[in-house]
């Protein structure tokens, strides 16, 4: 049990010294919440998901139906002020007063005018004031196409150099980042995923599609 003990005691003493280390890796301290899609989240919960296929869109809004859910309704989500714009989503939504440093996942960057009606989509969501807002969408799949490539200033992100950058402006990046091996094309990966499927009847079946590269 002593081993334990030691062993936590040191991991607390050298935490701050690794925590530099995974800020600029491919958790970005998003915290996302993964409700139950027939649960409500909590009123001022931040970067909640939810997921199925578009099933309509306007200038301030997107509908998505869940694909797992039987007799589930359509749940349709108000977008950000970002979204809204036809900006790339990059921060991430936090509490006021909190410091903002970090950027969301970069797959979760496309823009409101990226998307199809009938793209199987995930989106992260804040409940503000009894509203829903979606903050962030990732396509996952466009079917009888390809999933569109992301904007350059959301790929770019993909590099985690890039990421130190957004994360601490006017520094220069760690040596440790001077051999960064390039980075596969988020679209790239997803479209290579779904090639793997057989087409009917199938032969090969994949459980369930992956929400990030």
């Amino acid at each position: 049990m002593r081993y334990y003990f030691w062993f936590a005691v040191l991991v607390s003493l050298l935490g701050p010294f690794f925590s530099p280390l995974t800020t600029a890796g491919e958790l970005y301290h998003t915290q996302i919440r993964f409700y139950s899609p027939t649960q409500d989240p909590r009123e001022g919960s931040l970067n909640n998901e939810y997921y199925g296929t578009v099933t309509a869109l306007s200038k301030n809004s997107i509908t998505i139906q869940l694909t797992t859910t039987l007799g589930e309704k359509p749940k349709t989500f108000i977008v950000s002020e970002t979204l809204a714009a036809g900006k790339v989503p990059k921060v991430r939504r936090v509490p006021a007063g909190q410091f903002q440093a970090n950027p969301m996942m970069y797959w979760y960057m496309y823009r409101l005018t990226d998307v199809n009606v009938g793209d199987l989509v995930a989106i992260i969501y804040s409940r503000i004031d009894g509203v829903d807002i979606c903050d962030h969408i990732c396509i996952n799949r466009r079917p009888g196409g390809l999933v569109p490539p992301l904007q350059k200033e959301a790929e770019d992100l993909g590099d985690f150099r890039e990421v130190w950058k957004m994360e601490h402006p006017g520094k220069p990046v760690p040596l440790w980042f001077a051999k960064v091996a390039p980075v596969i094309p988020y679209h790239e990966r997803m479209n290579a995923y779904w090639a793997k499927i057989a087409p009917m009847p199938r032969k090969k079946v994949i459980e369930s599609p992956p929400i990030s590269p």
